[in-house]
C-alpha cells in the first residue's frame, strides 16, 4: 500500500520498531508476560540499540510493559487482578467525565455526538471496526468532560483498553450484549436520566469484569 510505505518513509527508526511492537503486542504476536530481549530486537529490525530503548520507553509509556533492565523487558501479564483494576479505574473515569458534563449542562451535546457515533454501529464488519467505535464511544464523554487533565489520564490507557475490548469482544455474545449495553447508555443519554446513565455505566464495565472473572486465569 502507497500510503502506508509513505508513512513508514516519514517515521524515524525508533517510531517504526514501537509501532510493530505495538501491533505484534496488541494482537498477540508477542503474548503477555513476554519478555522482550534488546539484542534479539536489534537484530530483527537490523536497528542499534537507540530505537529499540526509545521504543521500548514509548511502549513502558502505553502501560504495555514492566519489569524493564538493561537488557530488556517484559509485556504486562493479563492476570485477572490486571485486568479488574484496568477496567475499574476506566469506569472511575468514565463516571468523572459524565459528572463533569452534566454539571457543565453539556449532555444535549454528548448525546448528538453519540448519536452519530451509534449510528455507523450497523457498519461494522470487523474486530478493528467495533474497536474504534467502541473507543469513539467512551472517548466521546472525555471530549465534553472539559477537564485536559482528565482526557489526559483517560488517553494515557487508551492502548490497554483496547487490548481489554479486544479480548472480551472477541466472544460474539459478549461483543452483542455490549452493544445494547451502548444502545441503552445513549437512550439514558436522550432521556436526560442521570441515575439512569450512572446505573447503565456501571452495568456496562460490570458486564466486562464479569467476562474476565470467568475467562481470566
Amino acid at each position: 500500500n502507497a500510503n502506508c510505505g509513505a508513512k513508514r518513509a516519514r517515521q524515524t527508526l525508533s517510531e517504526q520498531v514501537y509501532e510493530q511492537l505495538k501491533d505484534d503486542i496488541i494482537n498477540h504476536r508477542i503474548g503477555f508476560g513476554e519478555k522482550l530481549v534488546n539484542r534479539e530486537l536489534q537484530k530483527r529490525f537490523g536497528v542499534s540499540s537507540t530505537p529499540v530503548r526509545d521504543a521500548i520507553n514509548h511502549l513502558q509509556l502505553d502501560g504495555l510493559l514492566d519489569e524493564i533492565t538493561n537488557v530488556g523487558a517484559r509485556v504486562v501479564s493479563f492476570d485477572l487482578a490486571f485486568t479488574k483494576e484496568l477496567n475499574e479505574l476506566v469506569l472511575l473515569l468514565n463516571l468523572g467525565a459524565m459528572d463533569l458534563i452534566i454539571q457543565n449542562n453539556r449532555l444535549d451535546e454528548l448525546t448528538a455526538a453519540l448519536e452519530e457515533i451509534y449510528a455507523e454501529w450497523e457498519t461494522i464488519h470487523s474486530m478493528d471496526d467495533y474497536v474504534r467505535l467502541d473507543r469513539l464511544f467512551h472517548q466521546t464523554f472525555f471530549t465534553y468532560c472539559g477537564n485536559r487533565r482528565l482526557v489526559d489520564v483517560y488517553s494515557r490507557y487508551h492502548i490497554l483498553m483496547e487490548m481489554l475490548v479486544r479480548l472480551y469482544a472477541g466472544d460474539p455474545v459478549q461483543r452483542s450484549a455490549c452493544t445494547n449495553q451502548h444502545s441503552e447508555i445513549l437512550k439514558f443519554c436522550r432521556n436526560g436520566d442521570v441515575d439512569g446513565l450512572r446505573q447503565a455505566l456501571r452495568g456496562h464495565y460490570s458486564l466486562a469484569a464479569d467476562w474476565f472473572t470467568d475467562h481470566t486465569d
